[in-house]
């Protein structure tokens, strides 16, 4: 990744000529004007409120949410690979192998992994990436002691338990499933994996940003045969941990589309803004759990007791059956949707309670490859007229568009005029249909029909923004 003449380095590495792992992200002027005055100000008085409401929540508290934390870490980082088993069973396997308390070493997961080399690759997984977040904790104790290359590959070595290849460089060229991006050869890794490690000892700049830049820089080199992904997001917790702020908890249904799409745009175009905000956003929910314990247990219990009667699971199916009713109406208008993401009844709880903001789901295009729609999922603006369920969350569909204005960081914008949205797609839980809102005017449709007349307006508003489907 190069830079060009418009652009300029949003973080100061600057590798030796020749250096085959060097990567520059970079911003444009006015995005990294908007970076210094807005995004880095936001991300500080962040951190600030991490440390403030972590030394207000009460020891016990404290355990406890260290717990549902650090399961839900592990789960959702293993389940973004589709690996490991349910939130309840990685818990409960964390507690088993004693890799929860506070007090636990290094020998202990040492011992945990010993104890698993037999077990099945579902166990093997949670154990494994249990095991590093212990080492990555140790690795944290004395924050003047920099990070080295040999670290991270003991980090994987654990994530990897049982792999021979655990803790060595890729031998062979690798690939990454659905991305064009082209990891660097073999021979050049070794370099590569020691300039980040030495940018990361050198640079002075946000955690947030560093984590991010970590994270983009080693998925970019993919330095091993497995293990990247959660290689890098254990990296990036490590940069927050040491600098005193909680973990980031990507989640592989809500978070997984937008995650992806700003990982594509640091591979693809050296843009690392997109994979901040991401980030910035997940942190900002793991500071809520700090500020609202009871939310979020309640959000644990939701996920790990999951009820098939509950109003969030009968959301649930009404969004999996409009999805599912609207690919085909939109093939015939030559458009293909791309499923990317989806909802859980923790990410509804989190939306009923105003703490999740936006949850990619869907894209709609003609190709993979080309400027598409994006279905997201946010606090509606309807009010049904009648609702015999009062504790119904109030989630709809929305639509925006990619954006391509250089100097806007957004990554979608709305479809709609001065920022409005102008369509919206609500579940309707009470009768099992949907709401369609066209600006102001909104109508009522059995999923079916919804899902046909969604198809007409998505199909007009690509027409109208993007043009005629080839």
């Amino acid at each position: 990744m190069q830079e060009t003449s418009s652009r300029r380095p949003a973080e100061p590495p600057k590798p030796a000529s020749g250096n085959a792992g060097a990567v520059h992200y970079s911003l444009p002027d006015e995005q990294a004007t908007y970076l210094t005055t807005n995004f880095l100000p936001r991300v500080a008085a962040l951190s600030l409120r991490a440390q403030r409401e972590q030394s207000r929540i009460a020891t016990t508290r404290t355990a406890r949410l260290k717990r549902i934390a650090r399961s839900t870490e592990i789960y959702e980082s293993n389940k973004i690979e589709g690996l490991g088993p349910d939130l309840a069973t990685t818990d409960q396997v964390l507690h088993d192998h004693d890799l929860l308390r506070a007090t636990t070493g290094v020998w202990a997961a040492e011992r945990a992994i010993e104890r698993c080399l037999n077990a099945e690759p579902k166990i093997r997984d949670v154990v494994g990436l249990g095991a590093a977040r212990l080492l990555a904790e140790h690795f944290c104790a004395d924050p003047t002691r920099p990070l080295t290359g040999s670290d991270i590959r003991e980090l994987h070595e654990l994530i990897l338990v049982g792999d021979r290849r655990g803790g060595s460089y890729k031998a062979f060229t690798n690939e990454i499933g659905g991305s064009s991006h082209i990891p660097l050869l073999p021979s050049d890794t070794p370099a590569a994996m020691s300039h980040l490690v030495t940018w990361l000892a050198d640079t002075q700049l946000s955690p947030l940003w560093r984590a991010a830049v970590a994270h983009a820089w080693l998925t970019h080199i993919h330095p091993f045969h497995d293990g990247n992904g959660r290689v890098a997001r254990l990296l990036a917790n490590l940069v927050l941990i040491r600098n005193g702020m909680p973990p980031l908890i990507v989640s592989a249904a809500s978070d997984r589309g937008a995650y992806l799409d700003a990982l594509a745009s640091s591979d693809e175009g050296g843009d690392i803004l997109p994979l901040a905000r991401v980030f910035r956003d997940v942190l900002s929910r793991g500071v809520q759990d700090l500020a609202d314990p009871a939310l979020a247990t309640q959000v644990y219990k939701t996920e790990t007791q999951p009820s098939p009667e509950s109003v969030q699971a009968r959301w649930s199916d009404i969004l999996t059956e409009f999805l599912t009713e609207l690919a085909p109406h939109l093939l015939l208008h030559r458009l293909n949707t791309y499923l990317i993401g989806d909802i859980t009844a923790a990410d509804l709880t989190r939306i009923g309670r105003g703490r999740l903001e936006n949850a990619w789901v869907a894209k709609i295009a003609t190709d993979a490859t080309s400027r598409d729609l994006l279905l997201h999922v946010a606090a509606a603006t309807i009010r049904p007229r009648r609702s015999t369920a009062a504790t119904a969350p109030s989630p709809s569909i929305f639509v925006s568009i990619r954006n391509t204005r250089p100097l806007d960081a957004r990554q979608y914008l709305p479809v709609g005029s001065q920022g409005s949205f102008a369509y919206e797609f609500h579940p309707l839980v009470d009768t099992g249909e949907v709401l369609i809102r066209r600006n102001a005017a909104v109508n009522r449709y059995p999923v079916h029909e919804a899902a046909n007349k969604a198809a007409e307006h998505l199909a007009r508003a690509h027409r109208q923004l993007i043009g005629w489907p080839s």
